[in-house]
Formats: C-alpha cells, structure tokens, sequence
C-alpha cells in the first residue's frame, strides 16, 4: 500500500539564495498541493508534505523549519493538517508537529517547538 501523502525534499535546490527562495518556495508548494495565503512567504524547508500543509496570508516560514514532520503512533503514520495563522512567524531550525494548529498572529523562535 503506497502512503497517501509524500514528503518533499526542497531545501537541496532552495539554498542557493535567499532571492530564489522567496521567490518560488511558495509557488513550487502550491504547486504540489499546499494551500499558502497571499504574501505568505516560505524560505528553506527540509522536508513538508504539501497536501496537509495550510499557510495563511502574511504568513513567513524560515530557513530550515521542519513543517509537519512524519509521527508513527502504533504502527500509523500520523497525516494531519497543520495550518500556520495570519500573520504568523516560524523561526529558523524550528519544530512543527503534524497536526499542530499555529494562531495568528503566534511568533515561534529560532530552534523551538509548537
């Protein structure tokens, strides 16, 4: 049985500058499913499985989050929606559990954990 929801490995091609990462991050996730709200802007991240991903407007994500990492709990792989609210700002090197739900207007810093 093939997993329903693939990760995407985007950092390789992302990293050469941060002009092309806010450029077309964004475009390149909406593209394989993600939902990114207007002036949402993404830099860098390493792995994020599109389809279960919900960026809203104004959004910034930095260099190097983990957005909705893979969970097995029982011997299932956990696939959730993980939105980030209006407004929000995602730090670099930062954790975004599946499932996490981030409010508007929310700042996580650098290396932390929702």
């Amino acid at each position: 049985m093939k997993p329903q929801y693939q990760y995407t490995q985007i950092c390789a091609f992302a990293g050469y500058n941060a002009q092309y990462a806010a450029l077309y991050i964004a475009t390149f996730l909406c593209m394989l499913g993600a939902k990114v709200g207007s002036r949402g802007e993404i830099s860098t991240v390493p792995n994020v499985a599109p389809k279960i991903l919900a960026i809203s407007d104004e959004a910034f994500i930095a260099d190097m989050a983990a957005i909705g990492l893979a969970r097995v709990y029982m011997g299932k792989l956990m696939a959730e929606l993980i939105f980030i609210g209006i407004r929000t700002f995602i730090g670099n090197a930062t954790l975004i559990p599946v499932g996490a739900s981030v409010p508007d207007g929310f700042l996580i810093g650098v290396q932390s954990t929702h």
